[in-house]
């Protein structure tokens, strides 16, 4: 039995040091406040079309065109373009965690953020998509995020 121990406990270390790097991906829970005060643009709109691209550096892009019924914060627009890093083009595709989908028809509020490379992306990855659907038991609008 003691051998086991003395066996064991440099075996564990081994494996330890020998192991793999283990990666982890965490993301910060932002306020709707925070997510305010960090948009450029705050609207309420139906995406009207989705597609992808690549930029010049070869990175995925996908596009969701947005007809804006509500602007909150910002300059008032009917129509904005949101940019997210990641998706599908031809056979190629690039998978981002905490990325956004978009859905044509689906109605949400967007916190939006210009950034230096002229694009438009929500602020904090999905969490700057609060999605309207309509409460079942209630038929009362409730937001989600996913």
């Amino acid at each position: 039995m003691a051998f086991r121990k003395l066996f064991f406990i440099p075996l564990m270390l081994l494996v330890g040091l020998l192991g793999g790097k283990a990666n982890a991906t965490s993301l910060t829970e932002l306020s709707v406040d925070q997510m305010t005060d960090a948009s450029d643009l705050v609207v309420r709109g139906v995406v009207t079309q989705v597609f992808s691209e690549l930029d010049d550096r070869g990175n995925i892009w996908t596009r969701a065109q947005v007809e804006v019924s509500t602007v909150l914060k910002g300059e008032e627009t009917q129509a904005i373009i949101v940019d997210q890093m990641g998706g599908v083009y031809g056979n190629q595709r690039s998978i981002i965690t905490y990325a956004p989908r978009f859905s044509v028809g689906e109605e949400a509020y967007f916190f939006i953020e210009e950034l230096g490379n002229g694009r438009n992306s929500l602020v904090g990855w999905f969490q700057g998509k609060f999605t309207v659907r309509i409460d079942p038991d209630s038929g009362r609008e409730m937001l989600v995020r996913y």
